[in-house]
């Protein structure tokens, strides 16, 4: 085999490996666990919602990490409030 096959087929080694690497390197960043809910759930089933900014808050019932029931109807009323939602695990 001479040089010049040796080069092409390195470089045609290294190119199709790149989206490899790129999606390796996506899935450690973001850990596998978001990486396999994303292909089990994914992205077409996400719906987006109603609510705009400075909308009511819907009424929610919730419980604090002690299991005591937790009502957010004073919550944000003289101050804004903020909701993140997610999965810190």
């Amino acid at each position: 085999m001479t040089n010049g096959k040796k080069i092409a087929i390195g470089v045609a080694a290294l190119v199709l490996s790149l989206p490899v690497l790129a999606a390796g390197g996506m899935v450690a960043m973001m850990g596998p666990n978001n990486a396999i809910g994303i292909l089990m759930y994914g992205y077409p089933q996400m719906d987006e919602g109603q609510l705009q900014v400075g909308s009511k808050m819907p009424v929610v019932a919730l419980t604090d990490p002690d299991g005591k029931p937790l009502s957010m109807d004073g919550l944000g009323q003289d101050r804004p409030l903020v909701l993140i939602f997610g999965s810190y695990t």
